[in-house]
């Protein structure tokens, strides 16, 4: 069977800057911050794949409570706060406790990026 990607991988640093991985700290050799993991402008992030979160929730209001998903729909809306990303188009259509799960997970995020007083009310 082929090993599967999980989806939550898309923000691991490892995965975005492959000189942190090897302890580089995305740095050139003269201290400066170079492509990745700095202050500098790189290569734009992978946008976080949503596709089976979606296909769980999407259309679906009447789903009933599901503990797992739930703390996945806090967990995915962390990690589109620290990414600085909107809150995906489908959400009005997931149930009320994966939405009431994703906007919270974002808010946290957003304000543990500090990006707090940008967030839309």
């Amino acid at each position: 069977m082929p090993k599967s990607r999980d989806w939550t991988t898309a923000t691991d640093a490892r995965t975005l800057c492959p000189r942190m991985a090897r302890g580089g700290g995305g740095q050139d050799g003269r201290g400066r911050h170079g492509r990745c993991g700095g202050r500098g402008a790189g290569p734009p992030a992978r946008r976080i794949n949503d596709a089976p979160l979606r296909a769980a929730l999407e259309n679906r209001r009447g789903r009933v409570f599901d503990e797992a998903l739930s703390g996945v729909c806090y967990t995915h809306g962390v990690r589109l706060g620290l990414a600085g990303d909107p809150l995906p188009r489908w959400l009005p259509t997931a149930p009320r406790w994966a939405r009431e799960a994703l906007r919270t997970g974002h808010a946290s995020g957003t304000a543990i990026s500090g990006r707090g007083d940008q967030a839309p009310a």
